[in-house]
């Protein structure tokens, strides 16, 4: 009696230990298929020939790309980068539109000049200026070596400037410089003209302002030297 128990025992053990080897190798199985199925190998990009960080996404499972986070990292990584789109296509593509940055300005600092966007990221940093985008010239310098590509300049006066910059592209009118004196004091040259602008005054209101008087400059054939739009009303010196 006591040797069949035995017997019973064991075998019950070794028909559990089967069982389980059964379902481990069912489960990679199941787990191996899967990961062919569904990991990633195709990626498709659009708006850009290639940026960093695309290649982490190849073998991963397509379940595990999350991407808000996946997005935020590619901007991160790559300071030309706008903003990207990611899209997962089942069940093993995904697709990433990218919007690039365009330098607006090139702003000068103790050892160089930073290429900025139109929202004040550093798009590049170089030791010489070999562009033809308008300088900004700051009133305090800047140090070259404390600011990374990819780090964003949020002084008010700054993204002012920047601001009026895409709106006079927008007008046709080519500036030269921008002096940034004070909070109250951009200066804007082209040629031999200047435009005078500040922080104290909604932007959008000073650039409807200038507009108008552009325009209608235009239609009179008005020469004129200088707009200052910093007060209630704007300052106009004529030829």
């Amino acid at each position: 009696m006591q040797l069949k128990k035995s017997l019973t025992i064991f075998w019950r053990k070794i028909n559990n230990l089967i069982i389980f080897f059964i379902f481990f190798f069912v489960f990679l199985l199941v787990f191996f298929i899967i990961k062919i199925i569904f990991s990633v190998s195709i990626i498709e990009i659009s708006g850009t020939k290639d940026i960093k960080g695309l290649e982490t996404f190849r073998g991963q499972l397509i379940f595990l790309v999350f991407p808000k986070e996946s997005e935020k990292r590619l901007y991160d990584l790559n300071p030309g980068v706008k903003s990207a789109s990611l899209v997962k296509m089942y069940p093993n593509k995904i697709h990433v539109s990218v919007e690039k940055y365009t330098a607006r300005a090139i702003f000068e600092v103790d050892k160089g000049f930073f290429f900025l966007s139109e929202d004040g990221r550093i798009l590049e940093k170089k030791a010489e200026r070999k562009d033809n985008l308008p300088v900004i010239n700051y009133y305090q310098k800047f140090h070259f070596d404390e600011y990374n590509t990819g780090d964003k300049l949020q002084y008010k006066d700054i993204l002012f400037s920047l601001f009026f910059v895409d709106k006079f592209n927008y007008l046709g009118i080519k500036i030269n410089n921008i002096d940034i004196n004070s909070l109250d004091m951009l200066i804007f040259k082209s040629g031999d003209k200047k435009y005078l602008f500040t922080t104290n005054k909604k932007k959008e209101l000073q650039y409807q302002e200038f507009k108008t008087i552009i325009e209608r400059f235009n239609i009179e054939k008005t020469e004129h030297e200088s707009i200052d739009l910093r007060f209630e009303k704007p300052i106009i010196k004529l030829r």
